[in-house]
């Protein structure tokens, strides 16, 4: 009682003196109030003094005067009101915790996409000149002998089958099991199936090894995309996904650079897939310790379960249909499966195309391409990332679909002049600005999907969103693979050059006019009144 009574005796004590004593001319100061005394202002003797803003009068201005028996004077205190005011607009800046929680998840991601990319790479290694010998010691594909149907199988379907497959139970594991233990634990897994390749002498070994990959690593990215969900909120969600998603480029890079490793420091490809199978175990160990496990929200996302309220079907297909019931949420998996068939067909069959096509830029292929795939496809997935975000604080959530639509429309066009010119630095050119127009698109459109489901559900739609990807993605290797042997044309440039336009380049049109439809489905959405699922 005695503190509230102080309080309102200094707030009277303040409006008093900023009140004008009636006796007091309107004249010499601009009058801010309508004046009670019924006459008009005395013509000034003098120029009128400058106005002076009137103070605001806070809670925090009475209560500080309250707690130092000081009544506040004019204009004290609008400085901290006005910086108060910008501290409420900005974001909270995100914890050092989640940062390196980040950089752990894109480690396991990086070792990831350089055990599943580094297959197609040193199957293309170049080896004109070589020995019987000295090819086998190099190349996958002189040592194992292996058709162009079987490798299509190999860099697409061995490996997708029983990664797509487990993902959706990986995906429900992560929503209810610790998710630091499925991402390192998967990394231990996934280098093991690594050291076993590097054992096989046939196509049914290789197979076998290929598919352990597979399943051992579609246990770390619905995980991994769960914890990124809960560690960043709706403001950095759409940055901290396209940091995460720099594994596929680096990882790529890498195993672009491997080629180098297995042909100049004399590991051969065995070596190096023993090397690559240390490094992940080093990796897994590192992230078990420093990753912890958050408190887990019972619900999030865009639709936060109301208190009382019980999901109806708890069963795996009970999951999947109630995150397929939005509209938007079916575009968004058909047109991201699309796009994977392009990714997919170009990182199957864009090194044996430059193998084929430029017989004697192998090595400067393996360097450059590094670097595109490095760095160019790390600046596309960073601006795509800020740009989405930018996008969606001015003009909502579903502005992020704009990214990934021109990206791909551009990267078709790009993708094309890079295959049809016979000139090995321009093609290289034409590509790094495929990468780039292309490659933005992972990040916005993780955080679209995360914006359509509760946070119990983040690590089943994650999945489900690798597992069709997976499957309409290896379709397409597997698909030309069969196409070019059926036509007699897997061993010329031209035949390849066809097919990748085909399959990748039409992919990439397809994927353009679904991310383009999902834009206008979520506004037609919000037009009908339907309360908007993502968070602006």
């Amino acid at each position: 009682p005695n503190t509230t009574m102080s309080a309102v005796l200094a707030k009277t004590a303040v409006k008093s003196t900023l009140r004008r004593a009636p006796s007091t001319p309107c004249a010499s100061v601009r009058c801010r109030h309508t004046c009670a005394r019924g006459a008009s202002p005395a013509a000034p003797s003098s120029p009128p003094a400058p106005m002076v803003p009137r103070a605001r009068l806070t809670l925090a201005h009475v209560t500080r005067a309250s707690n130092a028996n000081v009544v506040p004077v004019e204009g004290e205190g609008e400085g901290e009101d006005s910086s108060e005011s910008k501290d409420e607009q900005q974001p909270p800046p995100v914890p050092l915790r989640a940062w390196l929680v980040l950089a752990c998840l894109l480690a396991c991601s990086v070792t990831n996409q350089w055990d599943r990319a580094l297959f197609s790479y040193l199957y293309a290694i170049p080896t004109d000149g070589l020995t019987a010998d000295a090819a086998a010691f190099i190349s996958i594909g002189a040592d194992l002998q292996l058709t162009t149907t079987q490798y299509g199988i190999l860099s697409g379907l061995a490996f997708t089958v029983l990664y797509a497959t487990a993902g959706l139970y990986a995906g429900r594991l992560a929503d209810s099991f610790d998710r630091r233990a499925l991402v390192a634990g998967g990394c231990f897994l996934w280098s093991g199936a690594t050291a076993l390749f590097a054992t096989v002498h046939s196509f049914p070994g290789a197979l076998f090894a290929r598919t352990g990959l597979g399943l051992f690593e579609s246990l770390s990215a619905p995980a991994s995309f769960s914890l990124i969900a809960q560690y960043f909120d709706d403001k950095t969600r759409g940055r901290a996904n396209s940091i995460f998603s720099l594994g596929i480029y680096l990882g790529g890079a890498l195993a672009s650079l491997s080629q180098i490793l297995a042909k100049d420091t004399g590991l051969g490809w065995r070596g190096t897939y023993a090397a690559l199978a240390i490094v992940g175990c080093g990796v897994a160990v590192i992230t078990l310790g420093v990753v912890k496990e958050p408190a887990r929200l019972t619900s999030g996302g865009a639709k936060d379960q109301k208190d009382g309220e019980t999901t109806s079907d708890e069963s795996l297909f009970g999951s999947v249909k109630e995150i397929l019931k939005p509209t938007a949420a079916k575009v968004l998996f058909l047109a991201s499966g699309v796009r994977y068939m392009a990714g997919y067909t170009l990182g199957a069959f864009l090194p044996v195309y430059y193998r084929t096509a430029f017989p004697d830029y192998g090595t400067q292929f393996s360097v450059y391409n590094a670097l595109i795939v490095g760095g160019c496809g790390l600046t596309s997935a960073l601006l795509g990332g800020a740009i989405a975000d930018r996008l969606a604080a001015g003009g909502g959530a579903r502005s992020r679909a704009l990214v990934p639509a021109f990206g791909a429309f551009t990267g078709a066009g790009f993708l094309f002049l890079a295959l049809t010119t016979d000139n090995f630095v321009l093609s290289m050119v034409f590509l790094g600005l495929e990468y780039i127009c292309a490659e933005n698109w992972f990040g916005p459109t993780l955080s679209l999907l995360q914006g359509l489901v509760p946070q119990n559900r983040q690590g089943t739609a994650s999945s489900l969103f690798l597992f069709v990807g997976a499957i309409l993605g290896s379709s397409g290797p597997l698909i030309l693979g069969l196409v070019l042997d059926s036509l007699g044309t897997a061993g010329t440039a031209e035949g390849i050059r066809g097919g990748l336009l085909a399959a990748s380049g039409g992919a990439y049109l397809l994927c353009s006019l679904g991310f383009g439809t999902l834009y206008n489905v979520l506004g037609n959405d919000n037009d009908k009144g339907k309360p908007s699922s993502l968070p602006s």
